[in-house]
């Protein structure tokens, strides 16, 4: 059976179809069939029944009535009638029946009734004609009083009609099935096919897609049904995939652009030291190449650090006091010369996350902060019970509202003008998002507390600290 199963299973939809529609309609006409030859054959043996019965009640009418005659009124060429008197001896008979013996050698007491079901009448009958000797047989036995004595109405027809009905019906149903089932099996066949061909028509626009014509799309049928929801949910699908590629593109278009720039001006560093060797100043050399180094590391970490989180891969997650973290970030992220950053409410809250992760995530939001700040960077936590935040604001010019989004996007600097020295790489906003949302947190911009952008990261709070150890 599972062999069988197997080999099913590996032909196609349109056969698979056909096969088990032909197999439904056939055990159903199959049951059917035998249904109505078995009906068939019960209603035929109860008509002759009751019209055994019939000439027996009129038999017995014409008895009661005292005008019994030898041969009985009537001839029913199908029946047999017969007024059996005591000890067998027969008082009348109908004229197919005379000269017979008793039909069946029974005796029924006056006012009863009994149907009998023989395979043969009584031995050595020969009926005249129309009635043939071959059972089975019906006879009804009616006991009756017949001057002063009792008697027996015996009135018997034949089964054979209706013995023979399957003999007639199951050589038609035999050349009607197949017949049925074919037209089944064919008409199937024809509309499986046409349900089938927006498939193809998918299938082959899938076949020219390819990562250079991703803007195709599948061709979506008319008709409401599963196969416009799939070719509906295939094209988002691939809608999604085309902007994930445009963004990958992009995403390397400027990661190459980035990298570029530094190599640039180590190079162009390089060149002048070697064209003025001795009017090189060494130590300024050196700080020159070491901002480029960092500035090139810092990138290349930004961009390992998308790349893991897009990826889905995301640190292993512990109970974390995000107060700490922040005064710590707070901390580093204060630079000499440059805006205060103050603490003014630290509220712990414990969050669920990696503490590295998280901790340069938070940097990254004080020292944006601190490079658009006029002289202030304000750095708080807190919380609603649900989730753990933190506040970074500064005094600087704010972020327009139409570029709220925008700015977490990568490689973006709203600020043009600066200097890429003071600028950073314009991944950090970008980088502090992904790491909060792998968190089931996000990093979004709020209202300004102090007059310039208030950035706020959010991750979802553990309510109870204790029951983890803290």
């Amino acid at each position: 059976m599972a062999a069988e199963s197997s080999r099913i299973g590996r032909l196609g939809v349109r056969w698979q179809t056909t096969i088990v529609a032909v197999a439904v309609v056939g055990l159903t006409l199959l049951l059917g069939a035998v249904a109505l030859v078995l009906l068939a054959q019960r209603r035929l043996e109860s008509s002759i029944e009751a019209t055994v019965t019939a000439r027996a009640d009129g038999i017995v009418a014409i008895v009661e009535a005292g005008a019994v005659t030898d041969p009985l009124p009537g001839r029913d060429p199908e029946l047999l009638t017969q007024v059996i008197g005591p000890e067998g001896s027969i008082i009348a008979a109908d004229r197919a029946a005379q000269g017979l013996p008793p039909l069946v050698a029974v005796a029924v007491p006056p006012g009863r009734r009994e149907l009998l079901r023989v395979p043969q009448l009584a031995e050595g009958i020969e009926p005249e004609i129309d009635i043939e000797d071959s059972g089975p047989f019906a006879v009804v036995a009616e006991g009756i009083t017949l001057a002063g004595g009792s008697a027996t109405v015996l009135v018997a027809g034949s089964l054979e009609d209706a013995a023979a009905t399957p003999g007639a019906l199951v050589p038609l149903l035999g050349l009607g099935l197949p017949a049925v089932l074919a037209v089944v099996g064919l008409v199937t066949w024809m509309l499986t096919g046409r349900a089938l061909h927006p498939v193809d028509d998918m299938r082959r626009e899938a076949a020219r897609i390819s990562s250079l014509a991703l803007d195709r799309r599948l061709p979506v049928p008319e008709a409401r049904d599963e196969l416009h929801r799939l070719a509906a949910t295939l094209n988002d699908m691939l809608e999604r995939l085309e902007r994930s590629a445009t963004r990958q593109r992009q995403f390397i278009g400027d990661a190459s652009h980035e990298l570029k720039s530094p190599l640039t001006t180590l190079r162009a560093i390089v060149d002048i030291a070697d064209r003025s060797r001795d009017e090189v100043d060494v130590d300024e050399l050196l700080e020159d190449v070491g901002q480029e180094v960092a500035r090139m590391e810092r990138l290349v970490a930004d961009l390992l650090t998308l790349a893991r989180y897009d990826e889905g891969a995301a640190a292993a997650a512990e109970p974390v006091d995000l107060a700490a973290i922040a005064a710590d970030a707070a901390c580093r992220g204060a630079q000499p010369g440059g805006a205060t950053v103050e603490t003014p409410e630290l509220e712990p809250v414990t969050v669920l996350a990696e503490p590295v992760a998280l901790a340069r995530a938070v940097r990254n939001l004080v020292e944006n902060a601190v490079r658009h700040a006029a002289t202030r960077v304000w750095v708080a936590t807190g919380g609603d019970g649900a989730s753990g935040e933190v506040w970074v604001s500064d005094d600087g010019s704010g972020v327009p509202a139409a570029d709220a989004e925008r700015i977490f996007e990568r490689f973006v600097r709203l600020d043009e003008s600066r200097t890429r020295d003071t600028g950073g790489t314009g991944l950090g906003l970008a980088v502090a998002r992904a790491i909060a949302r792998s968190f089931d947190g996000d990093v979004s911009l709020a209202e300004p507390r102090h007059g310039g952008a208030t950035f706020v990261l959010r991750l979802p709070a553990i309510e109870d600290p204790d029951r983890l150890g803290l």
